[in-house]
């Protein structure tokens, strides 16, 4: 069905309200815009405060996140890494040299009474010496065993003295004095050791001990001392907190320390120190985050908790912790979120202040501007007013134009709802369709009683395709009209334009289409002519190859024939000559079969080849005659598989290689042909190259025109290229073109014409 589109009024009354619109339009607009950017200034003021106020929050936040994130990840805890890599070697440092000096000792009464005294005077005086020697330590003492594992001196348990501890063992079953005596009987005499052994004071457990051993050399003794590791740790622990202690951030904020079981061993808050938070309600919140925080695997974490101050006010405190896992302790410190809030009442006033002093200006530069622009819209909008009228006309005119265009171009406009897959035709399609007497309601079905039956799946899924991809719609296809009975080709583009409609054009193309199909025919005749001078060419080759096997049939036979008149024909001599006859006869069945499957038509289908094998079928057709002519073929063939039509190419080649013969025969030097193939990115180039002087330059361009030829008309036709690149282009995908080309070879130069064919791969 047609529908007319139109607003429901007269187009003059359409004209003045257009008048009306453009004279007060503006005005009102302006004023709008002036309220309207005033109501916005306020409300980005308000939402400006408000982000402000946010941002400084998270600035704030995010700063003393860093900031605490640093003090203890940079400060305390390499800190306490330090202090504990440092405090080991100290103690073993101490332990080492508490038993040089005892060793010194020994040494030194040795040597002054080695001469004087026994064995057992000296063993007397050292220990009588020894006894008098205290360590640093309360808790600390030394020890002597000789390498057989006896007790010689002990100050703590003299009991010991004269017993043999060789299997003596700790409670993880370590053979200790066992172990001392290797170290002693070591390369280096000397060495620390770990063990357990009891306290002074606790004879029930035992407590792993740090050891020193070095060999006294005189009696095959060692000496030894140690520390327990625990009361070590503890003194360390206890250096560690106490300069933890005394740490202090801005805000009065400070490190502290807990245990793994809750207790808090270091806190500024005199409310919170040597507590239990696992125990406490005082600090719900925090107890909670904290136990979770240390039985989870995480090393260190953000934890945001509520806290009580000084006068019973919640607040909130964000903490950084860590894990000292060596110590089984947490570390931390945070900060305070309600010191944020005099940064943001500071920032606030200074934003105010700004606000006031650019509203201010604003105000008196929008108001200069809102009067000055309703001026000029006044003035300009009774100028369009003027030039309206003129428009109107010319709109007009150009409306009759491209009118009269369509009619011309038998171009017509559809619209398709997509939906209700209805059809809104203009009057030309109607007109193109011939359908003006008919009622039945446009649309995809009624089109597909008058497409051909073989063009409407290519329209149909051209369409489905445009709504599902939202690309464009293109088809040609063919009508038959109804009020004639004629059959005329259309083009049909479309587009959609909103979500639910196509917009586009149809163009009546039949005597566009009748030309391409003359072409085609046009095209269909040098094709066969082609074919048909490529076939003269043939039997020219087959006439050049067969004189010789023939010339050979003919000898072999009369000789035959002469010799058995003569009687003198041998049984040898008669098996040699018809081995002859018949591997002439072969060569010859060979050459037709060669030149037969070039003209087979199911060899022209398209198939998987190998190009250097293509390039010797092409040259065995033209051999004979490049070997009379005396033209040498140089290869350079790169050993490359194309899927294509191989006899199309065949024939491509061979007018290329045959117009370079024609060429070389007018030249009176050595005769060259190169053909040269190799592949670049997805691209296979042939290169054929001759030294016949090149194309002239006022011909180049005319080279492949259809009956263009430089060669007498009793021996050219002018198709030959045409139809070569026409093959190229078309059927296989690529395309061709020529050019001049200087080179040397073996040390000469020539100049000639060079065909360049490429092929896109398949």
């Amino acid at each position: 069905m047609i529908v007319t589109k139109g607003l429901g009024m007269k187009e003059r009354e359409k004209e003045l309200l257009l008048l009306q619109l453009i004279r007060y339009v503006p005005l009102v607009f302006i004023i709008l815009l002036f309220l309207l950017v005033i109501t916005y200034i306020s409300t980005i003021h308000s939402q400006n405060l408000k982000n402000e106020k946010e941002n400084t929050k998270n600035e704030f936040i995010q700063l003393n996140k860093t900031n605490i994130k640093t003090s203890i990840d940079n400060t305390v805890v390499e800190f306490i890494k330090y202090e504990l890599k440092d405090s080991q070697e100290k103690l073993e440092t101490k332990l080492k040299k508490q038993v040089n000096s005892i060793h010194s000792i020994m040494t030194s009464l040795y040597n002054e009474y080695k001469e004087e005294k026994t064995k057992e005077e000296i063993i007397k005086l050292i220990k009588l010496t020894l006894k008098s020697v205290s360590l640093d330590e309360e808790k600390g003492y030394f020890f002597i065993y000789d390498l057989n594992g006896v007790n010689i001196f002990h100050p703590t348990k003299p009991q010991r003295e004269g017993t043999n501890f060789y299997d003596a063992k700790d409670t993880n079953g370590r053979l200790i004095v066992q172990d001392s005596i290797n170290i002693a009987k070591s390369k280096s005499k000397e060495g620390f050791q770990t063990y357990f052994f009891h306290k002074p004071n606790d004879e029930n457990k035992e407590y792993e001990k740090l050891g020193f051993i070095k060999k006294f050399e005189p009696y095959n003794w060692f000496i030894g001392t140690g520390e327990y590791l625990d009361d070590f740790q503890k003194k360390v622990n206890k250096k560690i907190l106490e300069h933890l202690s005394v740490i202090k951030y801005k805000y009065n904020e400070y490190v502290f320390v807990l245990d793994y079981n809750g207790n808090i061993l270091i806190n500024k808050n005199k409310k919170f120190s040597d507590i239990n938070i696992f125990n406490s309600n005082r600090v719900m919140d925090a107890k909670i985050k904290y136990k979770d925080f240390i039985s989870s695997n995480e090393k260190r974490k953000f934890i945001e908790y509520k806290m009580k101050s000084d006068d019973e006010k919640d607040y909130i405190k964000i903490s950084y912790v860590t894990k000292i896992e060596e110590l089984n302790w947490v570390v931390g410190t945070g900060f305070n979120l309600d010191n944020v809030n005099s940064l943001i009442k500071e920032k606030q006033k200074v934003l105010e202040k700004s606000y006031k002093e650019h509203l201010n200006i604003f105000l008196i530069v929008s108001i200069c501007l809102t009067i000055i622009l309703l001026v000029i819209s006044y003035y300009v909008s009774n100028y369009i007013k003027s030039k309206f009228t003129g428009y109107q006309d010319n709109l007009k005119h150009k409306n009759r134009v491209l009118l009269k265009a369509q009619e011309i171009a038998r171009l017509g406009e559809w619209e398709l709802d997509i939906q209700t897959r209805k059809a809104y035709w203009s009057n030309k399609i109607v007109d193109i369709f011939g359908i003006k007497n008919c009622k039945q309601e446009h649309g995809p079905k009624f089109l597909k009683t008058l497409m051909y039956d073989a063009d409407w799946s290519c329209f149909e899924s051209s369409i489905e395709k445009c709504i599902e991809t939202k690309k464009e719609h293109h088809c040609t296809y063919r009508i038959k009209r109804p009020i004639d009975g004629k059959t005329i080709w259309v083009e049909c583009r479309g587009e959609i334009i909103n979500d639910n409609t196509i917009l586009g054009t149809i163009q009546d193309i039949t005597e566009v289409k009748q030309k391409e199909i003359e072409a085609q025919n046009k095209d269909k005749i040098l094709y066969q002519q082609s074919k048909l001078a490529t076939m003269g060419e043939m039997l020219s080759n087959i006439a050049h190859q067969w004189k010789q096997p023939l010339s050979t049939i003919s000898t072999a036979s009369t000789g035959i024939k002469l010799q058995k008149e003569m009687n003198s024909l041998s049984d040898d001599q008669l098996i040699s000559d018809v081995e002859t006859i018949n591997n002439s006869a072969q060569y010859l069945a060979q050459t037709i079969d060669d030149f037969k499957n070039f003209f087979k038509p199911n060899k022209n289908r398209v198939e998987e080849f190998n190009i250097s094998s293509t390039i010797e079928k092409t040259l065995k057709l033209l051999d004979a005659k490049f070997k009379a002519q005396e033209i040498e073929i140089i290869k350079d063939i790169e050993d490359i598989n194309i899927r294509s039509s191989e006899n199309e190419l065949i024939q491509v080649l061979m007018n290329i290689l045959n117009n370079a013969r024609d060429e070389l025969l007018k030249c009176d030097y050595r005769k060259l042909i190169f053909i040269t193939i190799y592949k670049k990115e997805n691209s296979l180039f042939i290169e054929i190259k001759d030294n016949a002087n090149g194309v002239p330059l006022d011909m180049k361009k005319k080279i492949f025109d259809a009956y263009f030829t430089t060669k007498d008309e009793s021996k050219g036709t002018g198709i030959g290229l045409y139809m070569s690149k026409d093959i190229v282009t078309k059927l296989l995908d690529g395309d061709i073109f020529v050019e001049n080309e200087a080179y040397t070879y073996e040390d000469n130069e020539y100049y000639g014409a060079k065909f360049s064919i490429k092929l896109n791969f398949s």
